[in-house]
């Protein structure tokens, strides 16, 4: 472990995939949620994300069902279709951000996945409200007019989403309008958050890799042939699925996890004090050269089945994992695959050189110029 101090507050950096499991798998209930996690509870208020122990776990099994397999794999089809109608809209030879895209595209498809509701021609403006509050998460606990705009602007926004599972299963669990109203929004934070990024980098890997590139196209029409992808086909993409993987490694949605220990513990012969604040760095454990030979190529034979047996199992856990593993995992999973597939298959997508640097992560830009292809 590294200790190391930013501001007022001290925290400890975790490195160790063997401590990583402890933490999150094996000793899960010996430690609660971190400084910033709880300082979300400004933005999110009282949500699964901001919930730990007993309550987390009642509240996650209150919402599992609209994140199981066979509710996910229904969604399918109209992800498929958002994307056509998306990226349809495209001109070719423009250059376009595609961060914001991706995040309407996102926010559109966790919208009538979870909610039943058609957000086409309003997911614009959510999508810039959700970010200011997802840019608020972080910072200290005060009233900022803009925050306050946005989050007026979500209620009003949540307010509309009365269908799915998900608010049915959350209104006879017995919350309030209000109480749902918070869930939602959360949920809409994360889905305009994780998604998008990983899709923005996604494209951008292979757009930077011309044999990477040739390889997933070729693997596409040997599995697609000329039609869009179903869910079905997704389970045969080998080589995408690793392409995918080593994005994740490289861009990890959450490049931090943060948590407390709930009393003493000791972690390789170091003592840490209940309530100290503690890091876990999917972004830095994942290009350890420990684990990874020059982590920072692009090189998607890690992902071989082979190449995989030879690391520690948290030297990769890019969703985090145990009791508190996003709970959307299978959803985004399904809907990156697919929108990856329905888009790349109509355009080239053609990264500026400034992507070779991370951007920010509170205000991401990722120009790319379109090319259709013919």
């Amino acid at each position: 472990m590294v200790h190391f101090k930013t501001g007022f507050s001290g925290f400890d950096l975790v490195r160790c995939p063997d401590l990583i499991q402890r933490i999150l798998v094996k000793e899960n209930d010996r430690y609660g949620e971190g400084k910033w996690t709880l300082r979300g509870r400004y933005v999110m208020k009282d949500c699964l994300i901001t919930r730990e122990g007993g309550s987390h776990r009642e509240r996650r099994s209150q919402m599992r069902s609209p994140f199981g397999r066979q509710a996910v794999e229904a969604s399918s089809g109209f992800m498929v279709d958002r994307a056509i109608r998306f990226c349809d809209g495209w001109r070719d030879g423009a250059t376009v951000d595609l961060f914001p895209d991706m995040g309407r595209l996102a926010l559109e498809i966790a919208c009538e996945s979870l909610f039943e509701i058609d957000l086409h021609g309003r997911s614009a403006r959510l999508n810039e409200a959700l970010l200011e509050l997802l840019i608020a998460i972080p910072r200290l606990p005060l009233p900022h007019p803009r925050v306050i705009s946005a989050r007026r602007h979500a209620r009003r926004m949540a307010a509309e989403f009365t269908r799915g599972d998900l608010v049915r299963g959350l209104r006879e669990a017995g919350l309030s309008p209000e109480a749902i109203r918070d869930e939602i929004i959360a949920l809409m934070i994360a889905s305009i958050d994780t998604t998008p990024k990983t899709l923005c980098w996604l494209f951008s890997m292979i757009g930077m890799h011309p044999d990477v590139e040739s390889a997933v196209l070729a693997e596409f029409d040997e599995v697609l042939g000329d039609r869009d992808p179903t869910v079905e086909d997704i389970r045969h993409l080998e080589r995408f699925d690793r392409v995918l993987d080593e994005t994740l490694r490289l861009f990890p949605p959450v490049h931090f996890i943060d948590r407390r220990p709930l009393e003493d513990v000791e972690l390789n012969g170091t003592r840490v004090k209940a309530g100290s604040y503690m890091l876990l760095c999917p972004l830095y454990t994942q290009r350890d050269d420990r684990y990874f030979e020059d982590p920072h190529r692009f090189d998607d034979s890690r992902f071989t089945p082979a190449e995989a047996k030879k690391r520690p199992v948290f030297s990769f856990f890019p969703f985090g994992a145990g009791a508190h593993a996003c709970i959307g995992r299978r959803l985004a999973t399904v809907e990156m695959k697919l929108i990856a597939a329905t888009v790349l298959r109509r355009w080239r997508i053609r990264p500026e050189a400034e992507l070779v640097a991370d951007p920010s992560p509170q205000r991401m830009a990722f120009p790319c110029r379109l090319e259709r292809r013919s």
